[in-house]
C-alpha cells in the first residue's frame, strides 16, 4: 500500500507537471551561476516556477476546450470533468504567479507578460490561416522554435533583467540562444513520442511529414551547432573552460536521448529523463564552478 502511495505521488509529480517547473528552475539558476550571481530565490525564480507549472497544466487540458465563443468553452470545460486535483494543479501556481508579480520589477514584469501573450497563442486557436482558427503550435516551422525560443526568455533574460543586466549584449544573446538550441534538442524526443497521434489528427510535425530519423538528425545538428559556437564563437560567451565542459557534457546526454528516442517511450522517458536533462546541466555547471 505504502508503495502504491508513493508511487501515485511520484506520478503527481511528474504528470502534475511540478517536476518541470522545477526545472525551469535549474535553468534560472544556471544562469545565476554563469553570470557569477549567487543562486537565491527571487520572486523572478518564483514567478518562472509558478508559471511552468499553471502553463503546462493549462496546455494539458486546453486541446479539448471549445475556445470559439465564451458559451462553448463553458460546455468544454463540463465536459472535461475536472476534479477537485486538476482545480488544484491550476489553482496554487496561479496564486504563486499573483503573489510574484507584485514583487517583480517592471522590466521583469513587462518581459512576463509578453512572452506569455505568445505563450498563449501557443495553445489556444487564435491566429487565422487558411480560413480557420489555429494555434501556434499546429504550425510545422513554428512550434519548435517558438517554444525553445520561449524557454531561452524565461530562463535566460527575465532573471536578468531581475539583475539589472543589460539584455543587448552579445553575451547575453549568446547564452539565449545556445539555451534556445538546448531546449531545441529537448523537444526532439518528445516530438519522436507524438508521432503517432500527430499523425493520428493530422498536426504535421517533423516527425509526420519527414520522419523519424530525419527529426533525430535537425536534433543532434542543432545540439551540435551549440557546442560549436562555444568553442569557435570569437568570444565564447565569457565563460570559463570548465563551464564551457559542463555545459557541453549536458548537451551530449541530450543527443543520447534523441538517439534513444522512439514513438512508444516508457511513460517516464521524457517527462523525467529527457526534462531532467535541465536538472543535470545545472548540477553539472555548479559542480564546474565548485571546483574552479
Amino acid at each position: 500500500m505504502a508503495i502504491e502511495s508513493t508511487q501515485e505521488d511520484f506520478d503527481l509529480f511528474i504528470f502534475g507537471n511540478v517536476f518541470i517547473g522545477l526545472c525551469s528552475v535549474a535553468l534560472v539558476f544556471n544562469t545565476f551561476l554563469i553570470n557569477g550571481f549567487p543562486i537565491q530565490l527571487t520572486s523572478s525564480v518564483v514567478l518562472v516556477f509558478s508559471s511552468t507549472w499553471f502553463y503546462y497544466n493549462f496546455h494539458h487540458h486546453s486541446h479539448h476546450l471549445d475556445f470559439t465563443s465564451f458559451g462553448g468553452f463553458k460546455i468544454s470545460v463540463r465536459a472535461r470533468h475536472f476534479n477537485t486535483l486538476d482545480y488544484l494543479m491550476l489553482f496554487i501556481p496561479a496564486c504563486g504567479i499573483i503573489f510574484s508579480i507584485v514583487f517583480v520589477q517592471l522590466p521583469v514584469l513587462i518581459a512576463f507578460l509578453l512572452i506569455s501573450f505568445f505563450s498563449i497563442l501557443y495553445s489556444i486557436p487564435l491566429v487565422m490561416w487558411n480560413g480557420r482558427r489555429r494555434r501556434l503550435r499546429e504550425s510545422l516551422f513554428l512550434k519548435l522554435p517558438f517554444l525553445a525560443l520561449s524557454w531561452a526568455a524565461v530562463t535566460v533574460l527575465i532573471p536578468l533583467l531581475e539583475q539589472e543586466q543589460a539584455v543587448d549584449t552579445g553575451k547575453i544573446l549568446g547564452q539565449a540562444f545556445a539555451r534556445a538550441l538546448f531546449i531545441y534538442g529537448l523537444c526532439i524526443p518528445f516530438e519522436i513520442r507524438d508521432h503517432d497521434s500527430e499523425k493520428k489528427w493530422g498536426t504535421n510535425t517533423l516527425p509526420v511529414v519527414y520522419g523519424i530519423k530525419i527529426t533525430k538528425i535537425v536534433g543532434i545538428l542543432m545540439l551540435a551547432l551549440g557546442i560549436a559556437l562555444r568553442h569557435l564563437s570569437p568570444d565564447p560567451m565569457r565563460l570559463s573552460t570548465d563551464i564551457i565542459r559542463a555545459l557541453d557534457l549536458s548537451f551530449i546526454v541530450a543527443m543520447i536521448w534523441i538517439l534513444s528516442a522512439k514513438s512508444n517511450p516508457s511513460k517516464y522517458f521524457c517527462k523525467f529523463y529527457v526534462d531532467g536533462t535541465m536538472i543535470l546541466q545545472f548540477i553539472f555547471v555548479y559542480l564546474a564552478i565548485l571546483r574552479a
